[in-house]
């Protein structure tokens, strides 16, 4: 707690512009359709509550695929998640494509099929939807694979810091299974029937900048190229901006070229065909997806069109692209990428619309720019924190990686960092998007202290820049890498860099719910010292203001309500390996009681005042080393004498909610939009707590539906989704 370090108030209006983002859309919605749940939720005496979230089907869903390339038969490639137990061990996975194959790359707790990437051959009329049918079987596939490629024609031809002509030709057939950096060839193979990926390895003239090649092969003879350029090893001497231009040749013709600034630890990538492109573009059943778990249960699912209106839609960016992302990662206030999912992706998962997907893909690319990419020169392979346990990157701890020189495109920022490449690569399956968040997670952990891992995968909440918030997206992140890393190919083995990988994101999660349980929760280690009764994992916030007693510290609980979301998604998504799952079903526990304890009544804290944005939580500052943690009674007398708040305010079921820090009733953007605004993060919290079966949560859930002020039919959270969870039962 030493290095807990003062903050002004500036970023109450973190989630205020959000409302005001969110209100603005409101006036373009339709609201003549019911989000889920709306009406359906019913609150009696405010003890009560009960809500559905529409029907799922038994068994497997549809895919929809679009081609919008002439009338014909195509190749098509998507990745897809499945519910827990749809498709059981020992299944198999088939479609009613003229031909079709599954790899499952994830697996459930039970053995049933978690995430697949799915590929076939069917007939296509241009811009008609093709439903394809989902279902299992068990006879195993039979068919020959799809051999790799003896011949591509497909260069790259570089000219200024980088030089010379490179051919994939030259990586066809060379098995760099053990990895060299200087040799060129195939790093990895998921061969199919209908569907062979090979991806292959380039080094250049420069020490740093490196090419990958990511084929897919089809049984109908055409191949998709995904070029990726990427100029980012952990410890080659001299990183640093390369300036150069460049010429793509994919089948015979130019299909990219330009002049680029090429900064350290950054990466572009395109996708080109030999033969026909077919441009599919994908609609999964976005209530099958969120049923699945692998995604919150984002409740509000009929935005109008001016939520796309201006969304990211070139599959193809320009290097570097920004697309939605905002500029300056580390603004204080709201972005529509933060939360557990950016605000593109929760629309995807509430409607399957084709311009979500687009703008998923689209950003995905345009991540490239985030000076994040650090690839073990010694593997080939992101870079494993294990294999790095006194480095930091730029946090100046430990031992540091050579500084690079050049420009930037700024920096990637911890405590507003999305979760980039999770949603793209479960709805696309490519192997790059599965990288884009591998990179991201060993960010989070290589940005921290040292010490602060324990040694292992910790990621704790007691120093910068692991702040409260930046502790929540990190356990998002490492938990969403952890789950959908392979373990294995359809049963094969990985080759054991990857392995290792997932082992070691899976150790990540295992020693930060660990540490935390033993720590906050059960107070076995440190002599206790930091066990509490608030829900609270730590806390890197020391506000000050004139109001706040001197010898108290007050914190965000804004960003606990951050650290509950993270903490329930992730325990969602069975994370294979993981054997300490109670460890983590504790802290998420132990964090959903700081939202539920604050939905309580004048002799604890009065429900309608849950909503704050700061509030105290130790004694005495002048002991960080020994903290004592204030009680819910005791923070919620200082909470009301410090903002001059009345101490008997009546709180029966049917009253007004409050806005955060004061005794007025909220603006119609924070209590009634449960798509952004301090309350949704509340409302989103105890839809978790509800699932997860916590006691109390269905009557906070009522108290708070009873509200007069809380009215959801007319807000925007359809249009804003990413805070907007609802209870799936």
């Amino acid at each position: 707690m030493s290095d807990v370090r003062s903050k002004d108030l500036t970023r109450r209006q973190f989630l205020i512009s959000a409302a005001g983002v969110a209100g603005g859309a409101a006036s373009a919605v339709a609201f003549g359709s019911s989000p889920c749940p709306p009406s359906v939720v019913s609150a009696v005496g405010g003890t009560s509550a009960s809500a559905s979230c529409g029907t799922v089907s038994v068994g497997l869903p549809t895919l929809g695929l679009t081609s919008a390339a002439s009338s014909g038969t195509h190749g098509w490639t998507f990745g897809h998640a499945f519910r827990q137990g749809d498709v059981p061990s020992g299944q198999y996975i088939t479609t009613s494509s003229t031909s079709s194959q599954a790899t499952i790359l994830n697996r459930w707790p039970d053995g049933s099929a978690k995430f697949a990437v799915l590929s076939g051959i069917a007939s296509f009329t241009q811009n008609a939807l093709q439903t394809i049918t989902l279902a299992t079987t068990s006879s195993a596939p039979s068919e020959s694979t799809v051999a790799e490629p003896k011949s591509l024609n497909v260069t790259a031809t570089f000219t200024g810091a980088v030089t010379g002509t490179y051919a994939l030709q030259s990586c066809l057939g060379v098995d760099l299974s053990n990895w060299n950096k200087g040799s060129a060839g195939r790093v990895r193979q998921i061969l199919g029937p209908v569907m062979s990926e090979f991806h292959y390895y380039c080094p250049t003239t420069d020490a740093h900048v490196a090419m990958w090649f990511f084929v897919r092969a089809y049984s109908n003879g055409t191949t998709e190229i995904e070029t990726v350029v990427e100029n980012g090893w952990m410890n080659v001497p001299a990183p640093g901006e390369r300036d150069y231009t460049i010429a793509l040749n994919v089948g015979g013709s130019t299909t990219f070229s330009a002049s680029l600034a090429h900064y350290s630890h950054t990466r572009w990538s395109r996708v080109d065909w030999i033969g026909t492109n077919p441009q599919i573009t994908p609609t999964h059943d976005a209530a099958y997806l969120r049923a699945t778990r692998m995604v919150p249960n984002y409740g509000y699912t009929n935005p109008s069109s001016a939520a796309f209106a201006s969304l990211a839609s070139a599959l193809n960016p320009v290097p570097f692209a920004l697309g939605n992302w905002t500029a300056r990662m580390g603004n204080a206030g709201y972005q529509p990428s933060i939360g557990v999912l950016p605000q593109w992706e929760a629309l995807y998962c509430t409607t399957a619309d084709s311009r979500a997907y687009a703008a998923t893909i689209s950003n995905n690319r345009g991540s490239g720019r985030w000076p994040i990419h650090y690839r073990d020169e010694n593997t080939g392979r992101v870079c494993n924190y294990l294999s790095y346990p006194q480095t930091t990157l730029t946090s100046g701890w430990g031992t540091a990686p050579p500084t690079p020189s050049g420009g930037t495109n700024g920096p990637w920022d911890i405590a507003h960092h999305p979760s980039n490449g999770y949603l793209a690569h479960l709805i696309e399956g490519r192997w790059t998007q599965l990288e884009s968040l591998q990179f991201a997670a060993m960010d989070d952990i290589l940005e921290s202290n040292p010490p602060t891992r324990q040694g292992g995968g910790v990621l704790a909440c007691i120093n910068a820049p692991l702040t409260t918030r930046g502790t929540a997206w990190c356990w998002r992140t490492m938990g969403q890498t952890a789950a959908i890393t392979p373990t294995g190919i359809n049963g094969a083995a990985l080759p054991t860099a990857d392995a290792e990988l997932q082992a070691a994101f899976v150790q990540s999660i295992h020693d930060t719910a660990q540490w935390n349980n033993q720590r906050y929760v059960l107070g076995t280690i440190d002599n206790g010292t930091f066990k509490n009764s608030i829900g609270w994992l730590g806390q890197y916030d020391g506000y000050t203001a004139a109001n706040y007693p001197t010898n108290e510290w007050w914190g965000g609980a804004w960003m606990v309500a951050f650290q509950g979301m993270a903490l329930g998604h992730i325990a969602d998504l069975g994370i294979e390996g993981l054997s300490n799952q109670s460890d983590l079903e504790s802290i998420r526990n132990f964090v959903y009681q700081d939202t539920l304890l604050t939905i309580g009544n004048n002799s604890t804290w009065n429900f309608r005042r849950a909503c704050t944005y700061a509030r105290p939580y130790l004694m005495n500052s002048s002991t960080p080393a020994a903290p004592v943690f204030m009680t819910i009674p005791q923070a919620y007398a200082s909470y009301v004498s410090s903002d001059g708040l009345s101490t008997s305010i009546t709180a029966n079921p049917g009253d007004t909610l409050l806005q955060h820090d004061s005794d007025t009733a909220t603006s119609a953007g924070d209590t009634s939009n449960p798509g952004s605004g301090y309350w949704a993060l509340h409302i989103s919290i105890i839809a978790q707590a509800i699932d997860a079966g916590i006691s109390g949560a269905v009557a906070a859930y009522a108290l708070i539906q009873a509200a007069p002020n809380y009215t959801p039919q007319a807000d925007g959270a359809s249009n804003t989704p990413q805070f907007a969870f609802v209870p799936r039962t």
